[in-house]
């Protein structure tokens, strides 16, 4: 795995952290940003609509509005009290209440199915607690839908040996260090706080069965944005569509939640016919294009931004 830093003054672990990044956004964006992003469509398949569905980590609750204005139903939990009131004022029908997802205010066995989208690899000490806590509250049989940074094979060639800095020029911005378990560590430069870990696959894989998860499946997303971690396809981006990142760095937490950012490499004047054929490829990731959809898959095995788990709580055995 990969432990990532990055220069801020508060980690990522702390509610502080992500309270100042939402300040930024506005919540109808980041809804209307749902409808283009490559998960978009497996999680409706996957998500129960009948069925209660925690969306634990929800933050300013933009995934849980979308689902609910589709008639699912949702529960948002957060630790950040004030990206709860924004959710409360914007959808008061969505139930959200404050409380860590490595103690969830609620009882065990009460939902059918738990989304923990980008969340568990924030926890510097590792993500146990927190997957216990899934297994605790999901019923027999629910489904746990956890999403974190794929330590994928274009990100294992960008960043090898044991560390590398990456500077602004004489100012250490973010740094990337192998390690072979989760712990607190002192940060390679000073200035720099712990953000996130980028797991391999086997690695998420061997913490969600010591949690007591049956592991389904797993997939890559987010080729599109892996790809703009190369200094050359940022370039591209800027050609094709205008900047999204006033820096480079900006990609790992500055990136605007709108739909107008969520294509970075999707020239907006191409002709109707074309821009709906490139958005089904490479922003929504659908496989099923001919051809396409095989190099699709290809590419989501080597630079995927982003991995899906889905798994299952085993049901009572008789």
């Amino acid at each position: 795995m990969l432990k990532m830093y990055l220069a801020r003054e508060r980690g990522g672990g702390e509610a502080a952290f992500w309270e100042a990044g939402w300040a930024l956004q506005a919540l109808e964006d980041m809804v209307a940003s749902y409808a283009l992003h490559p998960l978009c469509a497996p999680l409706a398949r996957l998500v129960p609509r009948r069925d209660w569905v925690l969306d634990g980590g929800c933050g300013l609750g933009a995934l849980a509005v979308y689902l609910a204005r589709r008639g699912y139903r949702v529960i948002g939990v957060d630790f950040a009290l004030g990206a709860l009131r924004v959710l409360r004022a914007a959808a008061p029908g969505v139930p959200a209440c404050a409380g860590r997802v490595d103690a969830l205010p609620l009882a065990a066995g009460s939902v059918a199915a738990y989304y923990s989208g980008g969340v568990i690899e924030h926890f510097e000490e590792g993500p146990a607690a927190a997957l216990r806590e899934a297994h605790r509250v999901l019923q027999p049989g629910g489904l746990f839908l956890v999403v974190v940074p794929d330590l994928s094979p274009l990100r294992q060639w960008l960043y090898p040996g044991s560390r590398q800095v990456l500077c602004d020029g004489a100012r250490p911005v973010a740094a990337f260090e192998r390690v072979a378990a989760p712990g607190r560590t002192p940060a390679p430069e000073p200035g720099l706080r712990f953000f996130q870990y980028l797991y391999h696959r086997q690695e998420l894989r061997g913490w969600l069965q010591a949690a007591g998860f049956q592991v389904l499946w797993d997939r890559g997303y987010g080729v599109q944005w892996a790809l703009m971690e190369l200094p050359a396809v940022q370039a591209l981006g800027r050609r094709l569509r205008g900047p999204i990142l006033e820096a480079a760095i900006d990609y790992w937490d500055r990136v605007p939640q709108a739909p107008w950012a969520q294509e970075p490499l999707l020239p907006p004047r191409l002709p109707g016919p074309a821009a709906r054929l490139l958005r089904r490829w490479l922003t929504l990731e659908d496989d099923r294009l001919l051809l396409l959809g095989g190099a699709l898959r290809l590419w989501q095995q080597v630079a995927s931004n982003l991995r899906l788990y889905v798994c299952q709580r085993p049901a009572w055995r008789a």
